[in-house]
């Protein structure tokens, strides 16, 4: 196990009808919220719902209150400045954040912008060399999901989408991370089986990155690791059977929350998934689960080389055999969670424009390399993983994602 540090400054609130008492939870963080929230919670929307139940009880608590609700999905930074700038002349004491991990990564960063000067794109990591603003400071977020997968009500990130640059970046720190975050089972009944499959998915990755991408020992973080996934991969197909399950949909909510709240800390290992991930999102608009899961089982394909007998291990723990392909791969296609790249770019558009896959996989490198590199000197720059991720091996990987099963 390597050393860390960890602290976990987040009040979580858990369980079923909890989104009832937000105000009672919320007493004595100020008497002036800005509530940021997307399209479809907001008034009109068709989960409008769940705002009007918000704003009545915030309202009946005597909190003055004003609503932000165009965050879209992967959120554009221009729409984050211009939720700031209308932040900042209200001047909230504390952000709700209501909806999924978009609308919680937007609140953040506009928590940032409310205490500080400047756009949010100068707070974002582009890369190495590339300047980048700092901060010490942010409006409390109190976070508030209605779906499971993100995790991004309990930890320091957030992730923006730069849409003239093409460019998916994330902004991070300790003040980010939500002071409150009330995790409300129920208020993820609702969600498509599309969307729920997607989130299952990011929170398995989240949990799988570093577990992968490093050989080295950390006996404890590869359990709970496996407990995660185990656990996602029980409870998914029963949310998809009854939406309105609540042991499958606690499951999924409470796995989502811990994914990347640092209990996971103590494992070297690098991001390489999400490294492509935000290349292939920033040039289709895929959901970022969706573009995960396509990618998962190519790098485990790749990482095969190097740690077969883990991975082996894995599929045999999670699946009961040792093969990738019968195991992971099959699962996958039963849930609905296998996708190629070629559906991908079919599917989906970044502003309104569709790309080529040949075009698709040179951006994606492109991205990557730009944002995510290692550079050691006399090396060629690589993604870090157990093993080295150079450009081609990128476009190896991303050429397997076009294929329909594993044995391309």
């Amino acid at each position: 196990m390597q050393p860390f540090e960890w602290k976990f400054p987040t009040h979580v609130v858990f369980g079923a009808g909890r989104f009832q008492s937000v105000h009672k939870f919320v007493k004595g963080m100020g008497r002036r919220v800005l509530i940021v929230t997307s399209k479809s919670f907001a008034l009109g929307g068709p989960r409008d719902f769940l705002l009007r139940n918000l704003t009545e009880q915030l309202t009946k608590s005597g909190i003055e209150l004003q609503t932000f609700s165009k965050i879209e999905a992967n959120p554009r930074t221009d729409t984050i400045d211009e939720a700031a700038t209308i932040a900042r002349e209200f001047k909230p004491r504390f952000i709700i954040a209501l909806g999924g991990g978009s609308v919680m990564d937007a609140a953040k960063c506009i928590a940032l912008l409310v205490e500080n000067e400047g756009s949010i794109w100068e707070y974002s990591y582009r890369g190495p060399g590339q300047e980048m603003r700092h901060f010490n400071f942010a409006t409390p977020v109190v976070a508030i999901p209605t779906v499971a997968a993100t995790s991004s009500e309990t930890d320091l990130y957030a992730v923006v989408t730069n849409a003239d640059l093409n460019r998916k970046v994330a902004v991070f720190g300790e003040s980010l991370i939500p002071k409150l975050a009330i995790i409300d089972p129920e208020l993820t009944y609702t969600v498509g089986p599309e969307q729920t499959v997607d989130g299952a998915f990011d929170v398995i990755n989240h949990v799988m990155e570093s577990y992968l991408s490093t050989e080295k020992s950390a006996h404890f973080q590869d359990r709970l690791t496996e407990a995660v996934v185990e656990t996602v991969v029980w409870a998914l197909p029963r949310a998809l059977e009854d939406p309105k399950n609540q042991e499958a949909r606690s499951n999924l909510s409470w796995c989502a929350a811990l994914a990347l709240s640092g209990v996971f800390s103590g494992r070297d290992g690098g991001w390489p998934i999400h490294a492509l991930e935000h290349g292939l999102s920033a040039y289709t608009d895929v959901a970022h689960g969706r573009g995960l899961s396509c990618l998962l089982p190519r790098i485990m394909k790749f990482d095969a080389e190097t740690i077969g007998p883990k991975i082996e291990h894995f599929n045999k723990k999670i699946f009961g055999t040792a093969s990738l392909k019968d195991g992971l791969e099959t699962y996958m296609k039963r849930v609905g969670a296998w996708v190629t790249l070629d559906e991908i770019a079919a599917d989906h558009a970044f502003n309104g424009k569709k790309i080529a896959v040949p075009a698709l996989i040179e951006k994606t490198i492109e991205h990557a390399f730009e944002v995510k590199p290692l550079l050691k000197r006399g090396e060629e720059p690589y993604l870090d993983n157990v093993r080295k991720i150079y450009k081609q091996d990128a476009r190896t990987i991303l050429e397997w994602c076009r294929a329909d099963s594993l044995d391309c």
